[in-house]
This record gives C-alpha cells, structure tokens and sequence, in this order.
C-alpha cells in the first residue's frame, strides 16, 4: 500500500468543493495588491512624500501596534507593510 493512494481523488474532491470560493479568493488576493499600488502611488507619488509617511508611521505607535515597522519607503515596501494589515483581517 503506498502513502499517497487516494490522493488524487481527495484533490479531485477538494477542487470540486470549492469550485465556486477558490476562484473568488484567488481574484481577491490578486486585486488587493494592485488596488493598494494604484491608491499609494496615488496619495504619494514622489520620493519625498512616501519618506514623510516613513517617518509619520515610525513616530505613530498604533501604526506599529498593529501593521508594524516600515523598514523602507519605496513604493513595493509600503505596499507590503499595508497589506500585512489585510492579511490579519483576513484571518480573524
């Protein structure tokens, strides 16, 4: 008896189960990050005004309570920190 038999059928199962949620999820983790790129590039669109942030998160201790130190104030850092912040909504 091998380890995985019936493991293709318990996948084929799974798959069919969420046949209607995991397309749904896939498409909210793939919108979250693009929404959050366009909205940050949006409020701050140079350099200096996502430093300013950088600076204002470090000094604000809610924002590093409850979504953390910002490590960098490129556009991919604040956009991760931000959406480690979904991520805990998304599990609780």
């Amino acid at each position: 008896m091998n380890v995985f038999s019936g493991t293709g059928h318990l996948i084929r199962l799974i798959l069919r189960r969420d046949r209607f949620s995991l397309p749904i999820w896939v498409l909210f983790l793939s919108i979250v990050p693009i929404s959050l790129v366009q909205a940050i590039s949006g409020l701050y669109p140079d350099d200096g005004a996502r430093a300013q942030l950088a600076v204002a998160v470090e000094a604000n201790p809610v924002f590093l309570t409850f979504l953390g130190h910002l490590y960098d104030s490129s556009l991919g850092a604040i956009v991760a920190w931000r959406g480690g912040g979904f991520l805990i909504l998304g599990a609780l």
